[in-house]
């Protein structure tokens, strides 16, 4: 199944925001990428894999603090930003994979659909307390799947009901053998 991060290209890619709406997974990062970064003219680029910073290129990442909502208003971020809240809207089911639910102008969104029985699987190490309630309150049909209490265990809650496993299945490495 292709994958469509609203970047084109082969290694050095060029941001164009032409999300697919079917048979591909769009990977929509609002918050941007540790492998992105704006060029001199403003534009933004996407190099995988780099070991440093290249030269004349700033990251393009939106880093947790005060300026974090003042600066997803900017730029490609905010097309980002509505790219995700029409994806949001018509989606069938979520997958959050590490999402922590503490992105207001994310979760709005996507608390509103899955009051209206969207599904939504949460894969992440430890769901904070608030994500939790999020989820339990909101949702009608969901799974969290995190890190069990013992060692080498994963918790899984499936409308609010909790089964722990053997295996660390909260992991990416892990989740992939469910589904694989």
């Amino acid at each position: 199944m292709p994958i469509y991060t609203g970047f084109s290209g082969l290694y050095l890619k060029d941001y164009h925001g032409n999300f697919s709406n079917k048979d591909t997974v769009n990977i929509v990062k609002v918050h941007g990428s540790l492998d992105t970064f704006k060029d001199v003219h403003g534009a933004s680029l996407n190099i995988p894999l780099m070991n440093k910073i290249p030269d004349g290129l700033v990251p393009e990442i939106i880093t947790p603090g005060s300026s974090k909502y003042r600066a997803v208003l900017k730029g490609n971020t905010r097309d980002l930003l509505s790219v995700s809240d029409e994806m949001i809207k018509h989606a069938k089911s979520f997958l959050c994979i590490g999402y922590g639910f503490n992105d207001e102008q994310i979760q709005e969104k996507i608390i509103s659909k899955i009051r209206q029985d969207t599904p939504i699987v949460v894969v992440t190490m430890q769901l904070s307390d608030s994500a939790a309630h999020l989820i339990t309150n909101n949702a009608k049909n969901y799974v969290t799947i995190q890190m069990g209490d013992m060692t080498n265990t994963t918790e899984f809650c499936i409308n609010k009901e909790i089964t722990v496993l053997d295996g660390d299945f909260w992991s990416i490495d892990g989740f992939m053998k469910i589904i694989d």
